[in-house]
């Protein structure tokens, strides 16, 4: 994702040759690297969660199918 963001930069920079200038005239330096560095931070964080949230849903997916299993085979016991 965020090499999504430096690409779309030098994108515009190659498609307009002022783009820089004008970021330079709107946007401090220090200002533009706060932005880089919050932006990295919450990318980090949300990936970090995406991932941790498809790894919990496939336990509880693996939990689930567990359970059925054992009602399942308990069914199967008590049958006899």
């Amino acid at each position: 994702m965020f090499a999504l963001l430096i690409g779309i930069d030098e994108m515009l920079e190659w498609l307009f040759p002022q783009y820089r200038d004008r970021l330079n005239k709107l946007f401090s330096q220090a200002t533009r690297r706060k932005v880089f560095w919050g932006a990295l931070v919450v990318f980090v964080f949300v990936s970090g969660f995406l991932a941790w949230k498809e790894e919990h849903s496939e336990v509880n997916d693996q939990r689930t199918k567990i359970g059925s299993l054992e009602t399942e085979a308990k069914g199967v016991l008590e049958a006899r």
